[in-house]
């Protein structure tokens, strides 16, 4: 939710952004029953639409059944977006549609980008250590190691 605020100011006056849970936003759609726990297709609802793009982080935790219920309930968009990291581990439950679809796409040599520069990490790296030691040495030296990886990069 935080990260649906800071877009939200950055946005231009009159326009927001909504950001969901996989199974807040498919409960809401017949997509997803909480008693068991279960992600289903549904064909006899509609799906909605009026989305121009449909943004999906930790993709790489999707089975195949979440992957088919969000396809199942959205429909119009404009840009599906999978945002991931495919050497993780593989999500719990059937199947591993983000790492597939990663593998299709990087053959084809299209719809796909890899980030190669972590500025979270280092970010979290820093503040870590710096809480850890309120020494400004401690600093300067996670600066330097910062700046050392960037360059290796």
């Amino acid at each position: 939710m935080q990260l649906q605020k800071s877009a939200n100011r950055s946005l231009p006056a009159g326009r927001s952004l909504s950001a969901f849970r996989l199974a807040q936003f498919l409960v809401d759609k017949g997509r997803y029953d909480p008693n068991p726990m279960r992600y289903c297709r549904n064909k006899s609802l509609r799906p909605t639409g009026g989305w121009k793009t449909v943004v999906i982080d930790e993709a790489s935790m999707l089975t195949e059944d979440m992957l088919a219920a969000v396809m199942d309930a959205v429909s119009g968009y404009e840009r599906l977006i999978l945002v991931g990291d495919p050497a993780q581990l593989p999500p719990i439950g059937v199947g591993r549609p983000f790492i597939d679809l990663v593998e299709l796409l990087r053959e084809q040599g299209r719809g796909y980008a890899l980030l190669t520069v972590r500025f979270r990490q280092e970010v979290v790296y820093r503040k870590s250590v710096s809480l850890e030691s309120s020494n400004a040495r401690v600093a300067r030296i996670t600066d330097s190691l910062i700046q050392h990886r960037r360059a290796d990069s």
